[in-house]
């Protein structure tokens, strides 16, 4: 084995060991709905409410690349 093969193995085990990522709590999460108003819809009118934010996201992604 080459010493740059095993050098490179050795820094991504102690890579994995020590070196934590950092935890990304997903804020507005599209299906976390705490709104009255959206707990009183129908499940029809709930899934359109749904779909509706889902393409605002979606649209905003497109936006950021």
């Amino acid at each position: 084995m080459s010493m740059k093969r095993f050098i490179l193995k050795c820094r991504l085990f102690f890579h994995t060991l020590f070196v934590r990522e950092k935890y990304r709590e997903q804020k507005g999460f599209i299906y976390e709905f705490d709104d009255e108003k959206f707990k009183k819809l129908s499940p029809e009118e709930q899934g359109v409410e749904v779909q509706k934010n889902w393409n605002r996201y979606m649209k905003k992604e497109k936006m950021k690349e």
